[in-house]
């Protein structure tokens, strides 16, 4: 149950997150999504953005969570995060998944957005860290990080045959770090 309502409260989290941005600008710059994901709930992100981002973030935890102390894993795990999305995003943008008003010289991705993955991804590493070690939570599963070395390699794959070596190459580091 606890793993439900966790993946559940990520995702919920996610959506309101990726709506405010859509909405505002902040913290991601002005974007928007294409059609290609299916519906957008509140005239803004679709609802599969309640499923994509939690598993990056569990994936992430699942690799670093012996990492000691606490605030070197919520460092490395929020870096994680950013460095992932550096594959995902240029992928996706080449796909037509989302764009930028302005479009960032990182193949369509402005820089204000890797700005606004650490704080998204800050806040919720650094929420569940403190959940996990305030409520004696289990280990995350391993096979979350198995998960996350799937989808990285899948968006890295998608760079390289669309000739973006810069992520294509930065994803098979991480594949192979992973």
């Amino acid at each position: 149950r606890r793993g439900l309502l966790l993946i559940a409260a990520l995702g919920i989290y996610a959506l309101l997150f990726e709506t405010i941005a859509v909405k505002t600008g902040l913290p991601y710059g002005n974007f928007g999504y294409g059609g290609l994901l299916g519906p957008k709930l509140f005239d803004a992100a679709p609802a599969t953005v309640l499923i994509a981002w939690t598993p990056l973030v569990l994936g992430i935890l699942a690799v670093l969570q012996t990492i000691k102390p606490l605030w070197k894993q919520a460092l490395l795990a929020t870096l994680g995060l950013v460095v992932t999305d550096m594959v995902l995003d240029p992928a996706a943008v080449h796909i037509g998944f989302w764009s930028w008003t302005m479009p960032g010289l990182y193949y369509g991705v402005p820089i204000v957005n890797f700005v606004g993955w650490t704080i998204s991804g800050g806040i919720a590493v650094c929420a569940i860290i403190y959940a996990r070690r305030r409520f004696n939570w289990p280990p995350i599963p391993a096979m979350l990080g198995w998960n996350l070395l799937a989808i990285l390699f899948l968006w890295t794959m998608v760079n390289l045959f669309a000739g973006q070596l810069i992520p294509a190459i930065l994803g098979f580091v991480v594949c192979g770090v992973l």
